[in-house]
């Protein structure tokens, strides 16, 4: 008896779960119009951060990956179907004290590591690793400092991975806009 209710019970749980999993699926994906294709494209940042083993709340590596695509040009995407992934690990840990000019200091050692990935393919375009040590008089600032600064090191490493987007043709002058250049370059000849 036992096992016949054990057994429904399972199955119960699994249809539940499935249920909600498809429901769940469905309001997190974005519905394409009929007839209309939905292209992959920009980048999307995926990236693991601890603090002193203790995982990170609000990524720095993240936000500096971010900022460097987007001062690249990149189209950085939250959602959607992103054409590429960066993802990474980065791990940032007290490494001692110091003291400087009797000024006491901590120095943390940081490990950034940073994957771009295709998602069509699977395939891995370029991948970088950048350890830093950074010193200052705040453990706190010591590690947001390294993590940040071995963010941009290996983000410079892989950024030419990145294909941008091309850039938009300048539009054609009007017939107007053309006669008047033309009277312009004409005066300028004579003068």
């Amino acid at each position: 008896m036992r096992a016949r209710i054990s057994f429904i019970g399972v199955v119960f749980v699994s249809v539940v779960l499935a249920a909600g999993c498809r429901s769940f699926s469905s309001r997190r994906t974005p519905t394409i119009p009929p007839g209309k294709k939905e292209v992959a494209s920009g980048v999307a940042v995926d990236i693991q951060e601890q603090i002193d083993r203790q995982p990170s709340t609000a990524s720095i590596v993240e936000a500096e990956v971010i900022r460097g695509l987007r001062g690249a040009g990149i189209d950085v995407r939250a959602e959607g179907r992103p054409a590429r992934v960066i993802m990474g690990e980065a791990d940032a840990n007290f490494a001692g004290e110091s003291e400087v000019y009797g000024v006491k200091t901590s120095v943390y050692a940081a490990t950034v590591s940073l994957r771009v990935i295709d998602k069509r393919t699977g395939n891995i375009l370029a991948a970088a690793s950048s350890d830093v040590r950074k010193m200052a008089t705040e453990k706190q600032t010591a590690a947001r400092g390294a993590l940040r600064d071995a963010a941009d090191r290996a983000m410079s490493k892989i950024i030419g991975a990145i294909p941008r987007p091309e850039p938009k043709p300048a539009p054609k002058p009007k017939a107007e806009e053309k006669k008047k250049a033309g009277k312009k370059k004409e005066q300028k000849k004579e003068k």
